[in-house]
């Protein structure tokens, strides 16, 4: 959806048609919400985790709660249950991060007229292929590149004795 945005032309160069300020708000929160959570796996399982694909692979968890929320799970033994969602905490921090980012608007009002710019030249523009040299294999197989063999074994040649040589 983000990239659709970035590539419609018809819609207004305003920063709310591609994000609106709630929006870059709550995704700074989410960064932050699981930040040391992330942090941990990737230091635990000695770098970027793989996809889990199928029912084979581990699951990678982490003992670090999120900041802000709760989902019910138990992190430790001793932690008594929660109620899922937001903590006030994480909802204050949301007010304060919505106010940063409308300042920051204010702030840097073409911001993103500039991004969405640069964007559309980028995501366009395809990444031209690097050419592949073809390499040929040296062989005496063929007498020339039309790709027909020295050697033709046909049912009736191969019953003549000139033509076929036997191990002993």
């Amino acid at each position: 959806m983000f990239r659709q945005r970035l590539q419609d032309e018809t819609k207004g160069l305003s920063a709310d048609s591609i994000c609106t300020v709630s929006d870059e708000a709550f995704a700074l929160l989410l960064i932050e919400n699981s930040y040391d959570r992330w942090q941990d796996i990737y230091t635990t399982n000695g770098g970027m985790p793989k996809q889990r694909r199928g029912i084979r692979t581990k699951q990678l968890d982490s003992e670090i709660p999120p900041t802000y929320t709760h989902g019910g799970i138990k992190y430790t033994a001793r932690e008594t249950s929660q109620s899922k969602g937001w903590s006030d905490e994480g909802i204050k921090r949301y007010n304060e991060l919505y106010a940063l980012v409308s300042r920051d608007r204010l702030n840097h009002p073409n911001f993103m007229l500039k991004f969405k710019t640069k964007s559309q030249e980028t995501i366009g523009a395809k990444t031209k292929k690097k050419e592949r040299e073809t390499v040929k294999a040296v062989h005496s197989l063929w007498v020339d590149d039309s790709a027909s063999p020295i050697l033709k074994l046909d049912d009736e040649d191969s019953s003549d004795e000139s033509t076929t040589s036997s191990v002993e």
